[in-house]
């Protein structure tokens, strides 16, 4: 990288309080970041990783509600030197839902009003579109609408138009939380690519870590009271406060976990530091070692054959999404709709939630047709939690959202406000009772969501992408329970593209492949389909069955097919 006389960006004593807040989001932010340099930005849901975002581009404080004290420079230049929307041109960021960034109805016209909005002269504007598009493999939907682009296009759209700005520090928040292992992957590889050839800075603000380890120059750890507390290494940083990051609920790469389980057995050895790499790992352990992590040590789930089935699908086709799909889930189940972005699964958990209604063939609930069923019935057996939070909220206050629910019930006052309040601190939203749900952050969204449907009493709960946005504290706080709710006999349908979630609670998996279902059987079955073909419809296998696999080969004694991370 060529040298420069001073920091891309310089950042002393950054405090922010928003107005309706009790204590400051950021709490004397103090960093640097050099040109063409990568840092990954870590801490738990709501500590300011996206407040600092909208610092570093120049939109706070003109649109903070709220106040903001310390000292930002660009270039050694003061931000208060610029011109309103000039950072913005230099700082690009891809947000957590890229859908909220675009305004137009076609790819090359979204990428193309940015331009326009620079007085950009038109000849300039098709060479840059063109040339962005070329850059993250878009060019053959040019002129497509956006709403017919699966969501890894759309991330990677979101990132042709930043890239069209020619960004001299590009932030990604949360770039990779809806997308499939194998578009994941491809994101990251691309961004990596595109880095290497412009030489732009990298702020990455993401939870799911284990593939980003590798290309990290250092990391900022931020605790929940808005404070960094570490600047470094991330293989270092995350060995050094281990203990600290866990209680924080900051998200602990399953690599750097497992390396910790293994070190704390006495079966390997840690230099100071973690591996960032799965294949470094692998070549330590010794070779008589069958490993297992400790979540997986408990009592596998067998569901009883004999049980009834909950909900049936037989022949369902909707328009031009889905066709054929035949399945059922028994009670209690926990079942993982799983497969590539745009492959039909948002649609079938909506059609198995009775909110929409299939072109050809019909479902049964308890053995009884949906189509039968009264709306206000219907939800009293069924319950959605919908993949964007915000379509499912009715209230002016995150109280009252949750409280709705108690209301339908007719419980009294005091106890509906003792429910309200309980549910609230066991999702950690009770100190943001009084704001308005759309005021949350993602992951806080996310949880309120989820919360909703807790009051309600329904035997069969749908869950599209349960644990998206949560650190890791919040997301075991929902799998325990959801576990409790499965435990006492409720029936679980997720959509997820967490692997590990699958591995771990999982008991009966569908894979949907161009709305078809390609493979129905349960989590260990699945991972002993060969490495081509879960890359063809784009799965993984767990980090367990991985790091297993790559010990095999490196002692030569087992055929390893595929790709691996």
């Amino acid at each position: 990288m060529a040298p420069h006389d001073k920091p891309l960006i310089e950042v002393h004593q950054l405090t922010l309080h928003y107005e309706e807040a009790k204590s400051p989001t950021l709490n004397g932010i103090d960093f640097c970041l050099s040109h063409g340099e990568t840092a990954l930005l870590l801490g738990p849901s709501g500590s300011g990783k996206s407040t600092l975002t909208y610092c570093l581009n120049g939109l706070y404080p003109g649109e903070l509600d709220g106040s903001m004290n310390g000292k930002r420079y660009y270039q050694g230049v003061p931000f208060e030197n610029f011109e309103a929307g000039e950072l913005s041109q230099r700082v690009g960021v891809v947000f957590q839902d890229p859908e909220s960034q675009f305004c137009m109805l076609t790819v090359e016209d979204e990428i193309a009003f940015g331009l326009e909005n620079l007085k950009t002269a038109p000849e300039i504007i098709r060479e840059k579109v063109d040339r962005a598009l070329e850059m993250v493999g878009l060019m053959d939907v040019k002129e497509a609408e956006i709403s017919t682009l699966s969501g890894g296009m759309k991330q990677k759209l979101a990132l042709a138009c930043v890239l069209a700005m020619e960004p001299e520090l590009l932030i990604l928040d949360e770039p990779t939380s809806l997308l499939d292992p194998h578009a994941r992957r491809s994101f990251i590889e691309t961004v990596v690519k595109l880095q290497e050839e412009n030489d732009f800075a990298l702020l990455i603000i993401e939870h799911n870590l284990d593939e980003w380890l590798p290309y990290g120059d250092r990391c900022l750890l931020i605790n929940s009271r808005g404070e960094i507390f570490y600047d470094g290494s991330i293989a270092q940083g995350f060995y050094q406060h281990y203990e600290a990051i866990k209680s924080e609920g900051i998200w602990v790469p399953e690599l750097f976990r497992t390396a910790q389980e293994l070190s704390d057995q006495g079966l390997i050895e840690l230099g100071g530091e973690y591996p960032v790499r799965l294949e470094s790992l692998a070549g330590n352990i010794p070779e008589t070692l069958e490993y297992k992590p400790a979540e997986l040590l408990s009592e596998t789930k067998y569901i009883d054959s004999s049980r009834e089935t909950h909900l049936s699908l037989q022949n369902i086709g909707y328009k031009h999404i889905l066709g054929d799909i035949t399945t059922e889930i028994k009670e209690g189940e926990w079942a993982a709709i799983i497969g590539a972005n745009g492959a039909g699964k948002t649609t079938l958990s909506l059609l198995m939630a009775g909110l929409l209604h299939s072109s050809t063939g019909n479902i049964q609930l308890n053995n009884k047709a949906m189509a039968d069923y009264r709306e206000h019935l219907l939800w009293q057996e069924i319950g959605y939690v919908f993949q964007n939070p915000e379509y499912q909220f009715v209230a002016d206050t995150v109280f009252e959202e949750v409280a709705f629910g108690l209301r339908l019930q007719e419980i009294p006052e005091k106890v509906l406000t003792e429910k309200t309040n309980h549910l609230l601190d066991r999702y950690g939203l009770l100190t943001h009772a009084d704001r308005h749900p759309y005021t949350l952050s993602q992951g806080q969204k996310r949880r309120l969501s989820i919360a909703t449907m807790m009051v309600e009493h329904q035997s069969l709960l749908i869950l599209d992408e349960p644990t998206f946005g949560q650190d890791e504290r919040a997301a075991a706080e929902i799998i325990d329970l959801l576990e409790a709710r499965n435990q006492a006999g409720t029936t679980l349908v997720m959509v997820t593209h967490d692997m590990e979630l699958v591995e771990q609670h999982a008991d009966h998996v569908i894979v949907v492949d161009k709305g078809k279902v390609a493979f129905e059987g349960s989590p260990s079955e699945l991972w002993q389909k060969n490495n081509h073909w879960l890359e063809q419809h784009h799965l993984q296998k767990p980090f367990r069955v991985r790091l297993e696999e790559a010990a095999r080969k490196r002692e030569g004694n087992y055929e390893f097919t595929g790709t691996q991370s």
